[in-house]
């Protein structure tokens, strides 16, 4: 404190230098006073503005804040909080705080988050922020920010933990090194008519967005990076829209319930921490639509071992003018239940459009056989996602010639003789296609 100042000329010199008069209160740590944290609301005296509270700077920067935000806490109860009332209050925050406990986030606030960078202190072991009932965490905008879980000197925490709470929008934030997950929404409850646009997730242990149960999630142009999943949704339902994920170190999608839409994402070298193992999008249930869907490699070939992993066993998914050209061993889609998969759309796929359909839509090829003089049936695999609609088979040899017609099924073409072919060495030839 400076020399001839008391506490009151000096709380007064900061509070006529600093805060913008939209803000219901702000959180600072100025320059003028690096070593504490202040928390300031609006008053009605000749300085416009009061003390909240003041802390040691890098020490009490969590509890400041949060004494902060408990000004709102009444709000919980309100309505409108969980009606989809407007925020009414903004909290501004500037420059660097280190977060030692979690943070509650009251319902129907707007958080400008624009000149501050946040750090989790080593060994706080926490979420940095939550926002859940009965705290609130209803009708909250959360803007910009840097928020750092310096994850090598902590072993758990998420940077938003948001849980039975709805209409959180969280806009233009870089969220870096979190033990745990970038954001997370527990499988025990649901985040109801949210949206994450443009956030930059950088280097989580965990998921980039971890979504236990979302109902009508939104994520707009994320940029995921080096996380174990881009995103990880478990349950509910979720929206995505031209999103970028990289280097994940598993899964690039992770996708365990239905009826989730992803257009325009691009998923790019997943499996980074054991190549050929995990694949870029792996999906275990139906119900779910891709639109324009890009998985494409461009550093390291070698990384995921699909484009799409598709284990289900209903309808299956619809694939709507994708690219798959990412994959380790050049298939974009595998189905282990083939029997099931009747009502899958894939429509064009680029750019191996042609080696796509031969696999999964239409397939032709030559089958030999020996005969024995009794055996009148004989079958070829056919390949397809289901039962044919077209097969022509042709013979190729003098004993494959005789009077025969053809039947199939979801796995095989059957090729039935009226007489059975004459004993010999691979002396039956048949050419044949089919299509679904």
């Amino acid at each position: 404190m400076a020399v001839g100042f008391s506490r009151d000329m000096w709380y007064n010199y900061i509070a006529d230098r600093s805060h913008p008069p939209v803000a219901s209160a702000v959180v600072e740590k100025p320059e003028y006073d690096p070593d504490h944290v202040y928390a300031w609301k609006p008053a009605n005296n000749y300085k416009g503005w009061k003390l909240i509270a003041r802390g040691e700077a890098g020490v009490d920067d969590a509890e400041v804040i949060q004494r902060a935000l408990d000004l709102y806490k009444y709000k919980d109860t309100h309505p409108e909080a969980e009606e989809g009332g407007y925020p009414k209050d903004r909290i501004v925050f500037q420059g660097e705080f280190i977060i030692s406990k979690t943070i509650y986030i009251p319902s129907l606030v707007v958080l400008d988050f624009q000149q501050a960078r946040l750090t989790l202190r080593s060994n706080a072991n926490c979420d940095m922020f939550a926002a859940y009932d009965p705290f609130g965490g209803h009708n909250v905008y959360i803007l910009g920010g840097i928020f750092d879980g310096n994850k090598d000197n902590n072993s758990t925490g998420s940077c938003f933990r948001l849980d039975a709470c709805s209409r959180v929008t969280i806009i233009n934030s870089y969220i870096l090194n979190f033990a745990d997950h970038g954001i997370f929404v527990s499988d025990g409850n649901y985040l109801w008519h949210s949206k994450l646009i443009s956030l930059h997730i950088r280097n989580c242990n965990g998921c980039g967005v971890y979504i236990g149960n979302g109902d009508r999630v939104n994520t707009v142009a994320l940029d995921i990076r080096g996380c174990k999943n881009g995103i990880r949704i478990n349950g509910g339902e979720m929206t995505d829209l031209g999103s970028y994920i990289i280097n994940s170190l598993e899964h690039g999608l992770y996708i365990a319930t239905g009826w989730c839409t992803f257009i325009g994402t691009k998923i790019q070298e997943s499996s980074a921490s054991s190549p050929g193992t995990y694949s870029n999008i792996y999906t275990n249930v139906q119900d779910n639509i891709f639109v324009g869907v890009i998985c494409y490699r461009e550093y390291n070939p070698t990384k995921p071992k699909y484009d799409v992993e598709e284990i289900a066993y209903y309808e299956g998914n619809k694939y709507i003018a994708c690219t798959f050209r990412g994959s380790r061993q050049g298939l974009s889609l595998i189905y282990p239940q083939w029997d099931t998969f009747s009502y899958r759309t894939i429509v064009e796929t680029n750019p191996s459009k042609d080696e796509f359909i031969k696999r999964f839509l239409s397939n032709k090829g030559t089958a030999t056989f020996s005969g024995d003089g009794s055996t009148t049936q004989f079958k070829i695999a056919h390949g397809l996602v289901s039962t044919p609609s077209k097969v022509l088979v042709t013979p190729m040899s003098a004993d494959a010639a005789g009077d025969f017609y053809v039947t199939a099924d979801d796995t095989y073409i059957y090729i039935n003789y009226k007489t059975a072919p004459p004993s010999g060495t691979d002396n039956i030839k048949l050419s044949w296609y089919a299509e679904v």
